[in-house]
C-alpha cells in the first residue's frame, strides 16, 4: 500500500473533493492557537484565501483578521470534513503536541495505525518553538468576545 503526504496549508480547501474521489485517506489538520497565529508575522494564509471566507484584510487591523480567517477556516473543517468522515481525519493540537508529546504522538500513532511506532524517539525530535504563548504579549482585548469563546471548541483558551 502507497503511503505518502505533503504539507500545504491550503490543503484543508481540497478535503470536500478529495473526500468524492478517494475512500482510504487520512488527513491530519494541525491547529496552533488562534491567538498566537493572530500576532504572527506570517500573514501568507489570510492574504491569499481570506477572500474566499468573507475577510476583508483591509477592513480591519491584520491580528483580528488572522484570528477571523483561523475561526472561519477551523470551524470549515470541523464541521465539513472532521464530522462528517473522523475515521479519516484527525484533528492535531500543536500545542498539546508540544507539551504532551507522548500522549499526543500515540494517538497519532493509532490514527495513523503505525505499530511499533517508538514513540520515544519520535518525541525527541519535538521542539518547543518560542512563538507559543506569543499573543500574551499583546493585547487580546482587541478581538470580539464571541470569537474568543470559540477558542475552546479547538482545544485552547485565552489563558493558555
Amino acid at each position: 500500500k502507497l503511503k505518502w503526504g505533503w504539507k500545504v496549508p491550503g490543503n484543508f480547501l481540497l478535503l470536500n473533493y478529495l473526500s468524492n474521489i478517494l475512500t482510504d485517506y487520512k488527513y491530519i489538520h494541525v491547529v496552533r492557537h488562534g491567538l498566537d497565529m493572530a500576532f504572527s508575522n506570517n500573514q501568507n494564509q489570510v492574504r491569499k484565501w481570506g477572500k474566499f471566507f468573507g475577510i476583508d484584510i483591509n477592513s480591519m487591523p491584520m491580528p483580528i483578521a488572522s484570528f477571523k480567517y483561523w475561526l472561519k477556516i477551523n470551524n470549515y473543517v470541523n464541521n465539513k470534513c472532521l464530522k462528517k468522515i473522523p475515521k479519516n481525519y484527525y484533528l492535531l493540537n500543536f500545542d498539546k503536541l508540544i507539551l504532551n508529546p507522548i500522549e499526543e504522538l500515540k494517538s497519532l500513532s493509532q490514527f495513523l495505525d503505525i505499530k511499533g511506532a517508538d514513540i520515544v524517539k519520535a518525541k525527541n525530535l519535538i521542539r518547543k518553538p518560542d512563538s507559543i504563548g506569543r499573543h500574551k504579549l499583546h493585547d487580546t482585548n482587541i478581538f470580539d468576545h464571541i470569537d474568543l469563546e470559540e477558542l475552546s471548541k479547538f482545544g485552547f483558551s485565552l489563558s493558555q
